[in-house]
């Protein structure tokens, strides 16, 4: 007996709270696409941007209202603005360069926050696992990108990314190896 798949149909759901019905008038690009899939994914993309400005704004202010100015702050509220530029642009017919920025900015902000707290004053010292900790956060922009860019972006994008958390924690801790192999192991 060859093996069925069952479906479930799911009745379209209803907008009904006001808050609901705005949330799905930002989440909406202000253009026509005809393709429904290309359609959902701009919808996916302005949603999660939408969502990433809030936490990102929200995590800043409260970071810069308990601990002062720090590189943490600081690069919250960069993603928060460049995050609002990205959602801005893909509301346009120019989405996929919005996706694309979007993806770069988080995929690049471990990055940013390792060489901000490493090359500029205060220096602060790291340790290993600072390093493994810091470079967890890779996980939410890959995932992001697997989902919303072509093959070959992300491919290029995921091997830059694997490149450069090989070689970041190397500089950082003095060289030592096996940072710089467990933090490739992070985005093999």
């Amino acid at each position: 007996m060859p093996f069925r798949f069952n479906y479930i149909i799911i009745p379209p759901v209803k907008i009904a709270s006001p808050i609901n019905r705005r949330f799905a008038t930002l989440g909406a690009p202000r253009f026509v696409i005809s393709n429904a899939g290309t359609r959902r994914q701009v919808e996916l993309f302005l949603r999660t941007a939408l969502v990433l400005i809030v936490l990102t704004l929200l995590g800043g202010a409260s970071v810069l209202l308990e601990d002062g100015p720090t590189h943490g702050a600081a690069l919250m509220l960069a993603i928060s603005g460049i995050s609002l530029l990205a959602y801005l642009l893909g509301r346009t017919s120019r989405y996929p360069a919005a996706i694309l920025l979007s993806t770069v900015t988080l995929n690049l902000a471990p990055f940013a926050y390792l060489g901000m707290s490493y090359f500029s004053p205060p220096v602060e010292t790291f340790e290993q696992g600072d390093v493994l900790g810091t470079l967890a956060w890779l996980g939410p922009g890959l995932l992001l990108s697997g989902i919303l860019l072509p093959f070959r972006r992300l491919l290029a994008l995921s091997g830059g990314t694997a490149l450069l958390a090989g070689v970041i924690p190397l500089a950082i801790t003095g060289g030592d190896i096996t940072a710089g192999i467990a933090a490739f192991s992070l985005t093999a």
